[in-house]
């Protein structure tokens, strides 16, 4: 039960030092590795988004045709003279 209690070790300064060298090198590399991807990755997410863009254009069109027709049948069926 005394180690539980005991006052912590110092740690070494060349053990501190290293710790903290990997840490910064594990940053550096993390922050290298993601540019590298971003770069190749960058003709691929434009190319994703571009044909979202498209799908949703030509979803939008069919929503507003279908629209168009359900419209002029409700004017048929209201007895409305339809224009077209």
């Amino acid at each position: 039960m005394s180690d539980a209690l005991a006052a912590p070790k110092n740690i070494s300064p060349l053990i501190r030092a290293g710790r903290w060298a990997f840490l910064l090198t594990g940053i550096w590399y993390g922050h290298s590795k993601l540019q590298s991807l971003r770069v190749s990755d960058e003709p691929l997410r434009r190319a994703a988004i571009e044909k979202a863009t498209r799908e949703h254009h030509q979803q939008l069109q069919e929503r507003e045709a279908v629209n168009k027709q359900g419209m002029i049948d409700l004017a048929k069926a209201a007895g409305v003279q339809v224009k077209q």
